[in-house]
């Protein structure tokens, strides 16, 4: 054990940083502080130097072609990471692969846009007019769908709103009550003696249910959100019709009630037919309801359909497009430019060639048109040519 490790040393203590003096002349620097901020500045100042003797020794006439290649973006140096661009042919090949893609989708989605008019073709005559109107993308959709049809002129629009307003009136709103309607007869009897339906008839028979509707309500069968197909659809445009919400419970309990308030007794008296009268037409009432409810939603998803077949197709027609640019130059196929140019050349060196023996001799080559031995295989041996001096030997 050494022995200055008995030897009283005294122990090296900081100087403490005094409170009134950080606060007016801030923090008391101490020694490795010091070393610390002397070998920055040295640091520093020997790279500065350095710098500038390369900058006095360097050769004017030297020359990098990192020079060019190199740049800098806000004091920091960027160099290329030897990315190479994609060559045109192989650009064209992924081109051509996004053009099938988009057209496939399209295909699908005219598929998809054919079901949805399937579904809303047979109920467009029964949609009334007032609630079409309350949005502007149910007439927007079924016309381009071409279930309704659209009022060019002025005149015919002016028209079919005072039909509209004179239906509206006598109690017919509906989009099969619009323009005229041809009843055939088979005798002047049955002439004589019809007449048209009444509204309180219509009533009637609407509020009885039908094969596609539930039997204790008068409501459309439920159909999930599942069976429709969702996919790349944009929830916005369906959310915007609010049909989005489940409303399976309330249509539930809306059932009980009804059933509850149907009456169970088969009395003949008047009050008893103005109750019954005014129940089947509350349930007319409910099953419409219903009906415009379902329509809303299948017109919103045909609606938004409609949209994305727009962008497929307008997407198809940007990139066929695209392609068609990159395979020309000028304002004229490259492939088709070149073949011409070498078709031209052909045609030229036919026209100006010579007829020989062995066939067609091209211009420059009548002289090595050599003559094929007796087997038909050509003489590629050199002839042998004797050459004498001009002066005689003695």
């Amino acid at each position: 054990m050494p022995i200055r490790n008995f030897v009283h040393r005294r122990n090296h203590k900081e100087r403490s940083q005094p409170t009134h003096r950080a606060r007016k002349f801030g923090l008391l620097e101490k020694h490795k502080d010091y070393v610390q901020r002397a070998r920055d500045h040295h640091s520093k100042r020997d790279r500065i130097k350095r710098l500038r003797e390369k900058a006095l020794d360097r050769n004017k006439d030297e020359y990098y072609f990192g020079m060019v290649k190199g740049r800098t973006e806000k004091g920091v140096h960027i160099q290329s990471r030897g990315n190479e661009s994609l060559p045109t042919s192989v650009v064209s090949l992924l081109k051509t692969q996004d053009v099938g893609y988009v057209r496939r989708q399209v295909t699908q989605e005219r598929k998809r846009i054919e079901a949805l008019v399937g579904q809303l073709a047979p109920n467009v005559p029964e949609m009334r007019v007032e609630w079409l109107q309350e949005k502007e993308s149910r007439t927007v959709a079924l016309k381009e769908a071409g279930l309704l049809g659209a009022a060019q002129d002025k005149g015919r629009r002016k028209r079919v709103a005072r039909e509209l307003e004179l239906n509206e009136e006598m109690g017919e709103g509906k989009v099969g009550s619009q323009g005229k309607r041809t009843v055939w007869l088979d005798g002047v009897d049955q002439v004589r003696g019809y007449s048209a339906p009444s509204t309180s008839s219509v009533t009637l028979d609407a509020a009885a249910p039908t094969d596609d509707e539930d039997e204790s309500t008068g409501r459309p069968k439920h159909r999930s959100i599942e069976d429709y197909d969702l996919e790349d659809i944009d929830e916005d445009v369906l959310i915007d019709d609010g049909e989005l919400s489940d409303s399976d419970e309330e249509d539930e309990e809306e059932s009980e009630d009804e059933a509850r308030r149907r009456p169970t007794s088969s009395s003949t008296s008047p009050t008893s037919v103005k109750k019954q009268a005014r129940h089947l037409q509350k349930l007319a009432e409910d099953r419409r309801r219903s009906r415009e409810k379902h329509w809303s939603y299948l017109i919103s998803l045909l609606r938004a359909r409609q949209v994305r077949l727009h962008a497929l197709l307008q997407a198809s027609t940007r990139l066929g497009l695209v392609r068609a640019l990159m395979a020309t130059k000028g304002g004229t196929s490259v492939s088709k430019h070149k073949s011409s140019a070498q078709e031209a050349a052909l045609r030229e060196a036919v026209a100006s060639g010579k007829v020989s023996k062995h066939g067609l001799a091209m211009p420059g080559n009548e002289e090595e048109d050599e003559e094929e031995d007796v087997n038909g295989r050509r003489d590629t041996r050199q002839k042998v040519v004797f050459k004498f001096g001009k002066e005689r030997k003695r």
